[in-house]
């Protein structure tokens, strides 16, 4: 056991055992060869009929691995984060939202960059909104087209004026 987590398993152990429930930790552990690792300890009481513990079950596995690549994706995922905010191009991700029969009615914002709220000249909070409710009067040519995008997977490159809005906006749109 890490020295450092000595501390904090004994009074979980400490814990387990006043409570006769069950011990469940993730702890650092210095390897045989003396590089640091990490495991999952889990050990349930046996009791006897007058309710006193006589032995734990118990196991301990390894996730070392899953620790770093949990590490690895958290740094990646903080590495696309700061591309997403920092970028100029503004970058959108939106759900198409369908009546019963499947036909697509509008769209709602499930993610945008800093620089997509500024050149889309919305007010205010944008992610969780509709676009039926941020501009109403937006022709149907962005929901035919981001449908068909979102129906067939072929992503499109265009140009066109969104005169509700007042821009014209180039478009790169695909499916995720």
């Amino acid at each position: 056991i890490h020295p450092e987590d000595r501390a904090g398993i004994q009074a979980a152990i400490e814990q387990a055992i006043g409570t006769r429930g069950l011990l469940a930790l993730e702890h650092r552990v210095l390897r045989a060869d003396g590089t640091p690792g990490w495991v999952v300890s889990r050990a349930v009481p046996v009791l006897d009929a007058s309710g006193a513990i006589v032995e734990w079950l118990g196991a301990t596995t390894d996730v070392t691995g899953r620790r770093a690549a949990a590490a690895a994706l958290h740094a990646e995922e903080s590495r696309h984060r700061a591309l997403f905010e920092s970028i100029d191009q503004g970058f959108c991700t939106i759900e198409m939202i369908r009546d019963a029969s499947g036909a697509a009615v509008d769209w709602r914002y499930v993610e945008v960059n800093p620089a997509f709220a500024r050149q889309s000249g919305f007010e205010g909070e944008v992610v969780g909104h509709c676009i039926s409710e941020l501009a109403p009067q937006l022709d149907a040519f962005w929901l035919q087209t981001y449908d068909q995008v979102a129906r067939t997977g072929r992503s499109v490159n265009f140009d066109h004026e969104a005169i509700a809005l007042g821009r014209t906006f180039r478009v790169n749109a695909f499916r995720m």
